[in-house]
Formats: C-alpha cells, structure tokens, sequence
C-alpha cells in the first residue's frame, strides 16, 4: 500500500478533532504531523502523530516543517466574531498562508474546511470571508483542493458564543 504523509492545521476545534481521530486510524497514512500554536491534549495518540508548534504570524520561519507531505488539512477557524481583525487574521490569513506555504513545498492536496454560507457577496463578513479565503486558496493551484463546507457543527466548544448558545438550546431535544 502506497501511504501518504498529512499535516493537519486547526487540530484543537470540533472538526479537526475528528478529523485527527479519522486519519490517525486510516492505515494509508503513515505520518501525521499537527501544526498549532500549542500542543493538544491527546489521549493514546498513534506513534505516527507528531506534534509541532508554529506561529502564524511568522510562518516563513517553520518552511522546512512544511516540507515532505502529500496532503494538507485545514479547519483552522475562529468562532470570535468580538475581534474582527482576529476573525480575518485567523479565518483568512492564517488560512491562506498556510496554503501557500504548503503549495511552495511541494504538497499535491489541500484540503479545506470552511462553511456552508459561503459567498463573496454577502453584506454578512462571515460568509465573505470564508469565500475569500477559498477563492484564494483555490487560486494557488495545487493539483488537487477539496473544500468542504459543513453546516453549523453543534458540539463542545472551548469558547461558545451567545448565538451559538441560542441556536444550541433551539436545536436541542
């Protein structure tokens, strides 16, 4: 079996926790590196699953642990709309410099997570955002992007936001 090496980015929110557990037990990867600014915890991680801390702010710093993977993961995002520069900065910047950065490394996938109401147009910045950062993303050109856009995922959060409080308690049973 061919396996593949991944790195993945946004590993400690809902979906890249699962998106972790997922490739960890897929036998056609063989080495799995996250990239966060802090070490997750991890209960019983595979020996295939590293670690590393980068800063976003500086990711020129950190090319060479960029280099050598086949596919890129990213659900990086931030559920604070309180800070609107952080929102860009996490949801756009940090997104789509991570894309790149993959792109000059020779990395062939790039996987994105972003959101089901994507559009450029909208008078709405979540949605514009999202868009921009697939819009940009997608322009790099790698031989192969997938984005995903799930709807609103209902689950634990480290942070939970008032709206999402109230659409918790109206999507509850």
């Amino acid at each position: 079996m061919n396996t593949k090496q991944a790195f993945v980015v946004g590993a400690s929110g809902m979906v890249g926790k699962q998106l972790v557990e997922t490739l960890s037990a897929n036998p056609r990867f063989s080495r799995i590196v996250l990239f966060g600014r802090r070490d997750i915890d991890l209960p019983n991680p595979p020996k295939h699953l590293e670690q590393r801390k980068i800063d976003f702010e500086n990711l020129s710093e950190h090319k060479k642990d960029f280099e050598g993977f086949d596919v890129g993961f990213c659900a990086l995002g931030t559920s604070s709309r309180l800070h609107p520069d952080l929102f860009v900065k996490v949801d756009h910047d940090y997104v789509v410099n991570t894309a790149k950065m993959a792109k000059e490394c020779g990395t062939d996938t790039f996987c994105l997570v972003t959101a089901a109401s994507t559009d450029e147009k909208s008078r709405f910045e979540y949605p514009r955002i999202k868009a921009a950062a697939e819009r940009d993303v997608l322009a790099l050109g790698f031989n192969r992007t997938i984005i995903t856009r799930p709807p609103m995922i209902i689950g634990e959060r480290e942070v939970a936001t008032v709206p999402y409080k109230i659409i918790t308690l109206w999507h509850s049973p």
